[in-house]
């Protein structure tokens, strides 16, 4: 039953967004230049990643709720390998594809193709994921900070509060 509810719960929301996969119809030649730009600006590596990462994380909460024996490892192997072979691009470009027709025009992708396809477009693709990951972990660091600092200010007016600093 644990693992029944820790693999729906790891799994909900990507399994949500695969049933309400069905795209809308969309002008063919906008949805070649949707394909495209999600292409060049990275978004289908990043989730490829992302669900490999996913996958990754699954596996712990697999094992930990599988009976012992000497098939556990396997099984789970077994799980992130097939669950990885299911996410396939072709199905995420087709889950994101409305999202991105909804707010961009055909002139929007146009000019969008158009700056990535530059050389500074292809070098903000290329330095993005660096930056992300340093801004992200620059927020952390940012937001850890002032948690800290409004637990101290908070501590005089709550005096429990000093044992959780």
């Amino acid at each position: 039953m644990k693992l029944r509810i820790a693999l729906i719960c790891a799994c909900l929301s990507f399994t949500t967004a695969l049933a309400h996969a069905k795209p809308p119809q969309i002008d063919p030649e906008k949805a070649a230049d949707l394909r495209r730009l999600i292409e060049l600006t990275g978004s289908l590596k990043l989730a490829q990643e992302e669900m490999t990462r996913m996958a990754e994380q699954m596996k712990p909460v697999l094992l930990r709720n599988l009976p012992p024996g000497e098939h556990s490892q396997e099984i789970a192997d077994t799980f992130v390998h097939r669950l990885l072979a299911r996410a396939t691009p072709d199905e995420y470009i087709k889950m994101i594809m409305p999202v991105y027709d909804k707010y961009l025009t055909l002139e929007d992708v146009k000019g969008l193709l158009q700056f990535y396809e530059s050389p500074v477009g292809k070098h903000f693709v290329q330095v993005m994921p660096k930056m992300t990951a340093e801004y992200n972990e620059a927020g952390a660091r940012w937001g850890q900070e002032i948690a800290r600092e409004v637990l101290q200010q908070m501590s005089k007016e709550y005096p429990e509060l000093k044992q959780v600093q």
